[in-house]
């Protein structure tokens, strides 16, 4: 087959790839195909600009540089937006009928709203970039070697979006069950499958969808989600009592020794360590917090201090709160040892030098790459779940990625756009090898034995012209 390489705008295919010299005699009817359209790309320096496309420019934020270490390294990888010449041939009967062509364009390509569809001869898939704008000029030829003819020569003007997609989502996980405790791989933690694109290893748009158990109901929801290499992932089950009248902290419990999976030199270095841990039926006036050394050295060696995380709800029986402790950035100086172990110290105090009780259930460490708060509150509507990532998934443009996250609440399986919730940080992105983590509150509290069932699907990015792929 020919090259098929089309502008997608309002339902309208122009395509760019012609390969048999048809012309336009006028009317609302154009040619949509390699075989009927009137345009056709230019192939040399003097017949045109020729296409090539290129590579998104690239952003990046270091760790370190000179003269306080002696190199830098990654620490975030962004992209631009890249801008691409394109020449082509426009044919008509007429030198106005060409100009109809130039014009229709011209709306489609300034309006915002158009796509760059592409499939190579011989590609299996297509791939999309979304068009933030473009323009035509028509070349002078037309003037002197073309006068009195319909044929135009032009250049396109297109700046697209950093990554091309594909033409559908790619499911990932596959309404699987989730438990909302550590009990093991499989619990709150899940597997992405084998998944499509250029960029699994530095992550690639992801949908969540989360429905029965706490994420359906009234009241307000709280996910934990985050993006974990597969296997990099531990507890301490503590099931230590707490009962204190210190005001400034006191360590409850033996340290934790954990083991985090960071190195120099190794896939894995750009990953932070994130903490959490879980307090059952904590007492108003109880505040904790973790506090991390380097390992076997408890008496100087801070990597990180928590807040004090404290409590306004009332807990009764076997009710427990959730707890975030935060995230650790990897520096300079760890992502130069092989191996990092780390002792992980609870610790509790009293807001009012009253008694201040609880359990203390266990605390959870983990490497990652995303990681987020999302928050959804419906009121008193009882909804059927919660979805993170875009809402409505209706068009070509959709699956390219878009900024900011959407967080809703799901009735049916139809987004409520009139009830936004809040993400804090970064909603988990597909990376090939790794885990979707969630832990999860309704109305602050946190059930380790809940279960919802959890759809993840991913938009494949590219920056290829694409093939199987």
């Amino acid at each position: 087959m020919a090259s098929d390489i089309k502008i997608v705008y309002n339902g309208t295919n122009y395509c760019l790839s012609g390969i048999s010299k048809v012309s336009y005699a006028g009317g609302g009817v154009i040619g949509a195909t390699p075989t009927s359209t009137p345009f056709e790309l230019s192939n040399n320096d003097v017949t045109g600009d020729i296409w090539t496309p290129i590579t998104p420019p690239h952003t990046i934020t270091y760790h370190g540089t000179g003269p306080f270490t002696s190199e830098r390294s990654r620490a975030y990888l962004g992209f631009d937006v890249k801008e691409e010449m394109m020449g082509i041939h426009v044919r008509a009967t007429t030198h106005d009928n060409a100009l109809i062509l130039l014009r229709k364009l011209r709306i489609a390509l300034t309006s915002g709203k158009a796509v760059l569809s592409v499939q190579p001869n011989g590609a299996t898939n297509t791939v999309y970039w979304n068009i933030l704008y473009g323009d035509i000029q028509e070349q002078p030829q037309f003037i002197t070697e073309n006068e009195g003819t319909g044929f135009v020569r032009a250049t396109i003007r297109l700046i697209l979006n950093a990554r091309g997609a594909g033409a559908a989502l790619e499911t990932i996980i596959n309404a699987a069950s989730m438990i909302n405790g550590p009990g093991g791989l499989g619990y709150n933690a899940k597997a992405f499958s084998t998944m499509s694109g250029d960029y699994v290893a530095i992550g690639q748009p992801c949908r969540l969808t989360l429905t029965g158990g706490d994420a359906s109901g009234t009241g307000e929801k709280v996910l934990y989600l985050a993006t974990i290499p597969t296997g990099r992932r531990a507890v301490y089950d503590s099931s230590t009592a707490i009962n204190t009248t210190n005001t400034t902290g006191v360590v409850v419990g033996a340290p934790t020794a954990a083991t985090s999976w960071w190195g120099y030199g190794s896939t894995e270095n750009l990953l932070n360590l994130r903490i959490t841990g879980r307090v059952i039926t904590p007492s108003t006036n109880l505040e904790v917090r973790v506090v991390v050394y380097y390992a076997d050295d408890v008496t100087g060696s801070i990597i990180y201090t928590s807040p004090w995380l404290g409590n306004t709800v009332s807990y009764t029986g076997t009710e427990a709160r959730f707890y975030d402790f935060g995230g650790i950035e990897i520096t300079e100086d760890m992502l130069r040892m092989e191996q990092v172990r780390v002792d992980i110290i609870p610790y509790a105090r009293s807001t009012n030098g009253s008694a201040a009780t609880g359990t203390w259930d266990y605390i959870e460490w983990f490497t990652y790459q995303t990681w987020c708060k999302a928050t959804v509150d419906p009121g008193t509507f009882a909804h059927d779940g919660i979805r993170i990532g875009d809402t409505n998934v209706t068009s070509v443009n959709n699956y390219c990625a878009k900024t900011p996250i959407l967080c809703t609440y799901l009735a049916g399986t139809t987004a409520e756009s009139a009830a936004y919730g809040t993400i804090r940080g970064t909603a988990p992105k597909a990376f090939a090898g790794y885990d979707l983590y969630c832990s999860w509150t309704s109305a602050g509290k946190h059930d380790k034995t809940d279960s919802i069932t959890v759809t993840a699907q991913q938009s494949p990015q590219y920056a290829t012209l694409r093939g199987g792929g």
